[in-house]
């Protein structure tokens, strides 16, 4: 009996894939022990304006001028690259004007970061924890 209705829980698991393929690309974020242990991996963090975006074959990269370092030493204006918002698990819009805190990873000329990084703590969690 039970090996009859394998067939059919696969069949209709298939459909349910089917029927919400946004389901089937859902993703969590990494949990990270505390805000302590979250800035401890980023290279780099900043709180910074958007100036522009330019998306690009899934992935956009946003420039920031940056307003106040809080760790590492981004110049001036800095380039990061991150998921492009829609299907993409992380995926993160920046809008021209919208200041933000942004953790990110990488060398300087090469940094990236996602939307769980930007959700993962409040500025004031970020801010603690670098102290």
């Amino acid at each position: 009996m039970t090996r009859a209705l394998l067939p059919l829980l696969a069949a209709l698991a298939a459909f349910a894939l089917l029927a919400d393929p946004a389901a089937a690309q859902t993703c969590s974020c990494t949990k990270y022990e505390s805000a302590r242990q979250f800035v401890g991996f980023s290279d780099v963090i900043f709180k910074g304006k958007a100036l522009s975006s330019n998306a690009k074959y899934g992935n956009t990269t946003t420039t920031f001028q940056v307003l106040e370092r809080l760790k590492g030493e981004p110049p001036a204006q800095v380039a990061v690259t991150h998921p492009a918002p829609g299907k993409s698990c992380g995926g993160v819009a920046f809008a021209a004007g919208q200041i933000v805190v942004v953790v990110a990873q990488g060398m300087v000329e090469d940094l990236g970061t996602t939307g769980c990084q930007t959700k993962a703590y409040s500025e004031a969690q970020i801010r603690a924890a670098l102290h």
